[in-house]
């Protein structure tokens, strides 16, 4: 396996607000249809229309268009629904990459600087050493976030650099969701201050 460096995002992509627009296409789009079917009611009630009434395949086109508008409404909300969310955060360390990769890596060191509790229940997906940790948490019965570490050697130290994905799929409404974003980035601005805490005392020991 040969490591490939990851193309970090270069910030956080957080939950956008829902446009107005399709909330006004919906609305737009079922007043089109109710106007066009009773606008074909009408005609179809009258045995001899009035000059200058809607003939009846004005109606149909009405109510088409109507439908047309609530069908693309819906489409924006999904697309909305489906947009990519993730947290990518970064700090810079004083140790080797090893080291941090150590912290990171092992339950027991990873313990001393972020609690089980805290962290929960974890599916490692791809160790790399000492350049790449991930794993899968915060399951549910069909998705769950992907969390990325990449560990990287530069000049000053090491630089560590986490990206939490999959928020956008887990099923959350929307309050719910901007909640979990929330608490997620709070979480790990938290916790890469701890590791980095944990991993420079550690060195000095």
């Amino acid at each position: 396996m040969v490591y490939q460096p990851a193309v970090w995002p270069a910030q956080s992509r957080p939950p956008t607000p829902m446009s107005p627009l399709p909330t006004v296409l919906y609305v737009l789009g079922g007043l089109a249809v109710v106007w066009g079917i009773a606008d074909f009611l009408l005609v179809a009630a009258t045995p001899t229309p009035p000059s200058g009434q809607r003939p009846t395949s004005a109606c149909f086109l009405l109510a088409g268009a109507g439908l047309a508008l609530c069908f693309v409404a819906a489409g924006q909300r999904r697309k909305h629904r489906s947009a990519r969310v993730w947290i990518t955060q970064q700090i810079l360390v004083n140790a080797t990459p090893d080291d941090v990769f150590t912290a990171i890596s092992r339950p027991a060191r990873r313990r001393l600087w972020w609690p089980d509790d805290a962290l929960g229940e974890i599916t490692v997906v791809e160790t790399y050493r000492p350049y790449r940790f991930s794993f899968r948490w915060c399951s549910t019965e069909r998705h769950s976030l992907l969390v990325v570490f990449d560990v990287a050697e530069v000049d000053d130290g090491t630089e560590v650099h986490v990206t939490e994905w999959g928020f956008e799929a887990m099923g959350w409404r929307r309050p719910e969701l901007e909640e979990e974003y929330r608490k997620h980035d709070e979480a790990w601005d938290l916790a890469l201050s701890d590791l980095r805490e944990y991993v420079e005392q550690s060195g000095r020991r």
